[in-house]
């Protein structure tokens, strides 16, 4: 049976939990060094004990060691590499080719988005030289992704949710160009997100302070279905920096989606086990959110980017009717065209001395309440601003500040204070449904426990004190003490109690009873994790056999893009069949000259002017400029690529 993943970013050893907890079939986190998100470092110790958590549910645990590696650090990576597998983390998500030069016994690699994993050829190499996945990059139609994953023989995960890096991952040396600090070493400082003056080669500004690079956030929800029928295997959260309440909400959203998209197609689950239950309705926007894209999956089109600002907006309110002395109101007719939510200006429906809820009609009927400590921004004339709610009374709304609050702008709520102290208090649980038959007689009571995946257990009891005799009250103290399945992962969904031909029952004390579970069920979760580990083992071994050293390289020669920077990575390379390396960008002193981003976003389409709708423009160049840093965009109008070049 074809397994679907759902893949969960976590931050710590806590957000990691509260993944397995409210749906993840797989987490993944950093590790002490070494991972792309270098703030979202974790001890080893701390990933061991999510390994614990998680594989109960038989939840696997992926350990980000995805940057470059330099020749000086390769001992350093290689120690870390093994005490991760020693953790018992299920695969190694690297974009350095030098971790499989190291001979890691029982690893599995995954060939990190940071590969730039734009193609077919490219993945298929990537499968057949010792990745048993390759993570997608972000900037993929749905029909490249079908091509891709019909055509090259390994898992493909892709990214379905969160933050999107606009150069295509692993080719963007932008923040490096900028300062020492680079994105393939873990310390992107996103000047993706920065405000930019767009200006013609004479100088002239079109565009002045925008933030011309920075797109909203990605949402796929959607396209689920489609890309499980196209043969994804892994649909992937971003966020190893957000928040645990994000992580919880995202988590649970795409639980669902996933799980409704599963039911449909016969020969599809899970990779998991486990239902989950919590205390909240998951919506994306009432957490982290620029706002929500498609990106390319549906093709290239405008309107993906937010000039305004690189922040979190969250979800649209409304716009400002009005303004007073120290508070205003709101009209939810209209908001700029982004706006979900709809009518008239709200009206109060709540204590006014409990600080008051400013709703119109309520969240069921499809309008937001406003409440005191929503976190509200307002954006007008390009500028956005924010603030806190301390009160709502009657049809006014007394912000913490009035900055930058001006009849006409559009209003967000980027602090859902009662969906997020919701969503904090929420005791979510997970539990695996067993099914349990006791068979009892004059001699004693044998108790058996399946899980429905193939796993049993059996224990049993002898009779120390005769048989009962009220047979009716001792079937159900058994029943109720077996059934106590508090502090396991385990739920009874099924129980039978059999007796002998005569119908005896023997006499057994709740003591005895409650050992006779705990045995029971300490004995399931043991065979459970010896056939979850068989697994593993076929993978490890799976992974080994397909790998193969010789297998060739499109390309005898590579540019610095690829980044080759210690002695392992090379030697990986010549095995293959790569004789020439040009200098490793994010190694050059200087980027003067080069290209430092490759993208399929294209600004010409998205304020436009397509070269492919207006061919009259093509004598036009294009610049950025930030301070003393001038980039021109080169347009590549076949391949429907923008570059970003580096100017001297």
């Amino acid at each position: 049976m074809r397994q679907i993943e759902l893949l969960i970013p976590a931050r710590d050893g806590e957000s990691g939990r509260a993944a397995v907890d409210h749906g993840a079939d797989a987490v993944y986190i950093g590790g002490p060094a070494f991972g792309a998100r270098a703030a979202a470092g974790n001890s080893i110790e701390t990933i061991a004990g999510l390994v614990e958590y998680g594989h109960r549910y038989r939840v696997k645990v992926y350990a980000a060691l995805n940057t470059l590696v330099y020749e000086e650090e390769l001992a350093r990576a290689e120690q870390m590499a093994r005490e991760l597998l020693a953790a018992g983390v299920d695969a190694l998500i690297i974009q350095d080719p030098a971790y499989l030069m190291m001979g890691l016994e029982g690893a599995v690699f995954h060939a990190s988005t940071q590969m730039c994993n734009t193609g077919a050829d490219r993945v298929v190499f990537f499968g057949r030289s010792g990745f048993s996945r390759v993570i997608l990059e972000r900037g993929l139609t749905l029909e490249e992704i079908c091509d891709i994953s019909a055509r090259c023989g390994v898992e493909t995960e892709c990214f379905v949710h969160g933050a999107i890096c606009v150069g295509h991952s692993g080719r963007c040396y932008m923040s490096r160009s900028m300062g020492p600090r680079s994105g393939n070493r873990g310390e992107c400082s996103q000047p993706c997100r920065l405000a930019y003056d767009l200006e013609d080669g004479q100088g002239n500004v079109i565009l002045r302070g925008k933030h011309l690079l920075s797109v909203r956030d990605l949402n796929l929800s959607a396209y689920i279905g489609r890309m499980i029928d196209a043969g994804v295997t892994s649909f992937k959260v971003e966020g190893r920096l957000k928040e645990t309440e994000y992580v919880k909400n995202v988590t649970a959203y795409y639980r669902n989606v996933l799980d409704a998209e599963i039911a449909r197609r016969p020969g599809v689950r899970k990779s998991s086990d486990g239902d989950v239950r919590y205390g909240f309705t998951p919506d994306p926007a009432k957490t982290f959110s620029r706002g929500f894209t498609t990106w390319t999956a549906g093709g290239m089109r405008p309107g993906v980017a937010s000039f305004d600002t690189p922040k979190a907006l969250g979800e649209p309110i409304g716009r400002v009717a009005g303004v007073g002395d120290g508070y205003f109101t709101l009209d939810r007719r209209d908001a700029g065209g982004s706006s979900r939510v709809a009518g008239e200006v709200a009206q109060i429906v709540g204590p006014a001395d409990s600080g008051g809820i400013l709703s119109a009609g309520g969240e069921a009927s499809g309008r937001k309440t406003i409440v005191a400590g929503d976190g509200l921004c307002f954006l007008a004339g390009g500028r956005l601003t924010g603030t806190n709610i301390n009160k709502v009374d009657g049809n006014r709304v007394y912000p913490n500040r009035t900055d930058g609050i001006v009849p006409g702008a559009e209003v967000f709520r980027n602090h859902d204070h009662s969906f997020l102290q919701m969503v904090q208090r929420s005791a979510a649980s997970r539990t695996v449904a067993v099914r349990v038959e006791c068979r009892a007689d004059g001699a004693g009571l044998s108790v058996t426990a399946d899980d429905g995946c193939g796993n049993r257990a059996v224990a049993s009891l002898a009779a120390r004190n005769g048989t009962a005799g009220n047979r009716e009250r001792m079937a159900a103290v058994i029943e109720s003490q077996i059934r106590k399945t508090g502090g396991t992962i385990y739920r009874i969904e099924g129980f039978t109690l059999v007796t002998g031909d005569n119908g005896e029952i023997p006499f057994l004390a709740a003591g005895e009873l409650n050992a006779l579970r705990r045995r029971l069920f300490d004995e399931l979760t043991a065979r459970r994790l010896e056939a979850f580990g068989k697994e593993r083992q076929a993978a490890v071994v799976s992974a080994a056999a397909a790998r193969d050293d010789t297998y060739p390289y499109m390309d005898s020669h590579l540019g610095g893009e690829e980044n080759v920077t210690n002695s392992l990575a090379r030697r990986f390379w010549v095995m293959h069949g790569v004789t020439g390396f040009e200098p490793a960008n994010d190694l050059r002193r200087s980027l003067d000259g080069l290209a430092v981003m490759t993208t399929p976003y294209c600004l010409r389409r998205e304020i436009g002017i397509c070269l492919k709708d207006n061919p009259g423009d093509k004598s036009r160049e294009l610049f950025l400029r930030r301070g003393n840093f001038r980039y021109r965009l080169d347009f590549d109008c076949a391949g429907c690529r923008m570059r970003v070049v580096k100017v001297e």
